[in-house]
């Protein structure tokens, strides 16, 4: 079994992995895991879903957006219509962090329309676009060079959901915006 991953150094454990693997100059580290914890949440009985994330979170909104996409794809009568991913990074380089992932999603025989990912590059980088292929089969990718706007996003993806909206990532950022947008029913 093969598991990937992503963390950000800081410092202690972290710190101490990342100057192991920078000085044996190995991908393969040898862990124990144990788990999980807590309840997981599946988000295929909405609509509309919006996974919101920035930096290293795209572990989190990966993994349950994965989840869901090939759900859809197995079962095409799943409530699922639409799919919003948008991802907060510093440099264009840091997709790489997922290029696994995005393959994967490009596989899925997923119906036009259902997903978006947009990607918000908050940084200049120099060298210009790193990934200008990006393909994600049959989904819509967007990339920005700023930062992005989350309330504006927030409320475009209440306007034109198809029913109920789960909202899934970093809820300390939106927690301020008017949740009044979604009191128009379940419809």
């Amino acid at each position: 079994m093969r598991f990937n991953f992503l963390t950000k150094s800081q410092g202690g454990l972290t710190r101490k992995v990342r100057e192991y693997l920078l000085d044996k100059r190995t991908e393969t580290l040898t862990t124990f895991v144990e788990g999980p914890y807590g309840v997981s949440k599946s988000f295929d009985i909405f609509p509309s879903v919006l996974f919101i994330s920035g930096g290293v979170a795209i572990s989190f909104t990966m993994s349950h957006l994965i989840h869901l996409l090939q759900t859809k794809a197995q079962t095409p009568a799943s409530p699922v219509q639409r799919v919003h991913h948008v991802w907060l990074i510093r440099e264009e380089a840091n997709i790489e962090w997922i290029r696994q992932e995005l393959h994967q999603i490009s596989d899925l025989a997923l119906p036009h329309g259902l997903l978006k990912m947009s990607f918000y590059i908050t940084t200049e980088t120099e060298g210009g676009i790193v990934f200008p292929d990006l393909d994600l089969g049959n989904g819509e990718v967007e990339m920005f060079h700023h930062r992005a706007k989350i309330k504006e996003i927030l409320a475009e993806e209440a306007q034109d959901r198809l029913g109920r909206l789960a909202v899934v990532g970093m809820l300390i950022t939106i927690v301020n915006t008017n949740f009044s947008l979604w009191s128009r029913g379940t419809g």
